[in-house]
Order: structure tokens, then sequence, then C-alpha cells
């Protein structure tokens, strides 16, 4: 006797509609890495440029494909487990700094612009660690809940690439159960 049609939409309706992806970049600092200047680090940068590292390939190949889909060309991008100082101060183990050292400044121009970022803190920064997720996901959540409006709808992508365990999981889950509510 009766029926309706309901419309499903699915992810690439909403971006044909408009929807901004948010795109975050965390990358891993630790000391399990290796010494960026040994050959055998992941952090590795080839002085003749031939080679990228793992860390420049994953910006690379994931972070076209989502920088694509960003109404803003700049992305923020945070380190993680480094000995760093940002805007000058005493140096620190931070789990959660701007890749620019700069807090004045955390975003980059672009997947490119990510890539310099990353390759000057390489040569900046300490390694240090442990490798703790919490603080970045807390961060990113905080740039994802910009208010919704009928003619602004936005969704967070958090890239994080690390080389191994996590030593917070339990802050870390609280903290992605945390964000999925926003």
């Amino acid at each position: 006797e009766r029926f309706e049609i309901f419309e499903k939409f699915g992810f690439i309706d909403y971006l044909a509609g408009g929807l901004d992806i948010g795109f975050t970049v965390a990358i891993d600092f630790t000391g399990s890495n290796g010494d960026p200047k040994s050959p055998t680090s992941l952090h590795y940068i080839d002085p003749m440029g031939q080679k990228p590292n793992q860390y420049i390939m994953a910006l690379r190949s994931i972070g076209n494909i989502l920088a694509a889909y960003a109404q803003k060309a700049y992305i923020p991008a945070l380190g993680f487990g480094g000995f760093v100082s940002i805007d000058g101060a005493q140096p620190v183990t931070s789990h959660c700094f701007p890749l620019s050292l700069s807090s004045q400044h955390p975003y980059f121009d672009g997947i490119e612009g990510v890539v310099q970022g990353y390759v000057n803190a390489v040569q900046r920064v300490q390694l240090s660690g442990p490798t703790l997720f919490a603080d970045i996901i807390r961060s990113s959540t905080v740039a994802a809940e910009r208010p919704y409006t009928p003619q602004y709808q936005h969704f967070g992508v958090t890239l994080i690439i690390a080389d191994g365990s996590i030593n917070d999981m339990d802050q870390t889950i609280d903290a992605i159960v945390k964000a999925s509510d926003k």
C-alpha cells in the first residue's frame, strides 16, 4: 500500500557535492627509525636525491591522492617522538610538534611542501621516543571539530607514518573513540 524511496549517498556523492577533505600528516621521529645519517635508517635522505626514503614515498603516494580532494592547499604536518626545539625554546622530547618547528606556521603548501618540511626536520630533529599516538590524534581532532554548515561540510583524515609499535595503545584507542564522536 505504501512505499518510500530513499536516496543513499556514497562518499563520491559527498565529494561531488563539495565535501572538503581535511588532511593532516604525522611522522614518526622516534629512535627506532635508526640514525638518519645511516643509509639503513628509514629517515636517510639520499644526498644525490635519486632514491626517496620510505617516508617520502608514503607522503607522495598517499598524500597526492588525499590532497586532490582538499579545498585548501595548505596541509598541517606534525612530528612525534623527537627531541626538538619549537620556536627556539629549550629542546624537549615532544609527542606532537609542528614539522616546521614553528607553532605559528604549522602548515605547508601541498604535499611537496610537506616533503620539503620533512627533509628539513630530519636535519634538525634528534630522534627520541617512545612512540605515542594519542597526542597526534587529539591534535587532529581539534581541526576536525570545525562546525558543519549546509554550505561547508568536511571530513578529517590523519595520515600517521610510523615504523613500529604504539607505546600508548589504551590512550590512543580512547583518543580515536573520542574523535569518532566529533
